[in-house]
């Protein structure tokens, strides 16, 4: 018997949340391999900063459709504890298809990024990812807490279907207390300092 064609197969594949699910179902022949793996496993959980991945919210803003594959958006900022943690992006966005080379989403320097343009591409992003169920973000910067509750705000109001939210703030190598953060919107949360 036939498979379904490749966009009924993606269709089916957005509905499965938990990544072992999508591996078991990748893993039963290589048809279903070919749609879950590249464009669903490798999109149900992100590990990044948030501010020297730019090129990472344009490509979500240009293809909504892999934003809302995202279930675990873990934002992890220079000089946190979390930051050791690996990068997790997907593969596919890390090759260009066209060269087979690797694409500009290598770690840039800090010291020509833009915090606030690069939390205004993030804000601009969040509303496609829909299905989030889980943020998690560790915070060294508690110098602009305007622009970090607009992000807490907008995936708040943004993702319906979020299960887990968590903030781990951090001053150098101490963990600190928030200063001027009120969370008293946030329904789902955990606070860690």
């Amino acid at each position: 018997m036939p498979l379904p064609p490749p966009e009924i197969l993606d269709l089916i594949s957005s509905f499965i949340d938990i990544p072992s699910e999508l591996l078991s179902l990748a893993s039963t022949c290589k048809i279903l391999y070919d749609v879950i793996v590249p464009y669903h496993l490798q999109y149900r959980y992100i590990r990044c900063d948030a501010v020297r991945r730019p090129e990472l919210w344009h490509t979500f803003s240009c293809k909504p459709h892999l934003a809302a594959r995202i279930r675990c958006l873990e934002l992890v900022e220079v000089g946190t504890r979390r930051e050791a943690s690996s990068v997790l992006l997907p593969k596919t966005l890390l090759i260009s298809r066209e060269e087979g080379n690797p694409s500009q989403f290598g770690l840039g320097d800090l010291r020509n990024v833009d915090f606030v343009s690069s939390m205004q591409n993030l804000l601009q992003v969040l509303p496609l990812m829909s299905n989030l169920r889980r943020f998690c973000w560790s915070i060294r910067r508690s110098s602009d807490c305007s622009q970090q509750l607009s992000i807490f705000e907008a995936v708040q109001y943004c993702c319906k279907q979020l299960e887990d939210f968590q903030i781990v703030i951090e001053k150098g190598n101490q963990r600190q207390p928030p200063q001027r953060l009120d969370l008293s919107g946030i329904k789902v949360r955990s606070l860690i300092y």
